[in-house]
């Protein structure tokens, strides 16, 4: 995040903690005009003034309540638009060791553990719209199972071998737009240890 990003996001934080903090008041104040109302309720005379007065005014809190809620909601989805993340270009496979890898050479009776990192342009590490999707260039040579936040898979090779991509992508617009963004990590497939020593034999001389 550049710095005038940085500042922007620390100045929304500002304002959307002053308006909870407002909100939070808001709540407290109506809780103790509800006890207010309970207590004058049923009364009659004099006291249905009261208790009308104090409906009136636990509407008027409902009502700025609301608005509050609104603008904390404007401010929230305004800071996704500067905060980490703006701007994610890349995404960049690493193994379990937490190297970053480019091709591996897989034998077919392995399982490979991967997770991903998204950067901006600069290198930091930026956010995406959603959790990313995982894909295999040719479905046929293996499976991935996916973690629930899209950041890493495990991939089982079906038996055979070849050569595909993983393929993961993602929306690199945190707005209501899309902005496509793929990383491809080449895999070759490579036989299994040996398990089976088979004999033939030609014809007796």
């Amino acid at each position: 995040m550049d710095l005038f990003a940085q500042y922007f996001v620390q100045q929304i934080d500002v304002e959307i903690l002053k308006f909870k903090t407002k909100r939070s008041n808001l709540l407290d104040a109506i809780a103790e005009l509800e006890i207010d109302i309970l207590k004058y309720t049923g009364l009659g005379g004099f006291f249905q003034f009261i208790v009308d007065a104090l409906n009136a005014l636990k509407n008027e809190f409902l009502l700025k309540k609301e608005i509050l809620d609104s603008v904390i909601t404007d401010l929230e989805e305004l800071k996704k638009k500067f905060d980490v993340g703006t701007n994610a270009v890349g995404i960049l496979f690493y193994n379990e060791n937490n190297e970053e890898i480019k091709n591996m050479f897989l034998k077919v009776n392995q399982t490979l553990p991967l997770s991903i990192s998204i950067k901006d342009k600069f290198g930091n590490d930026a956010k995406v719209d959603g959790a990313p999707s995982w894909a295999l260039s040719d479905p046929s040579l293996g499976a991935l199972t996916v973690a629930a936040d899209g950041l890493s898979a495990s991939l089982a090779p079906a038996g055979a071998v070849g050569a595909f991509k993983v393929q993961v992508s993602a929306d690199a617009d945190l707005g209501e737009g899309v902005k496509s963004i793929l990383g491809e990590l080449d895999v070759e497939l490579l036989a299994g240890d040996a398990e089976v020593l088979s004999i033939s034999a030609g014809e007796p001389v």
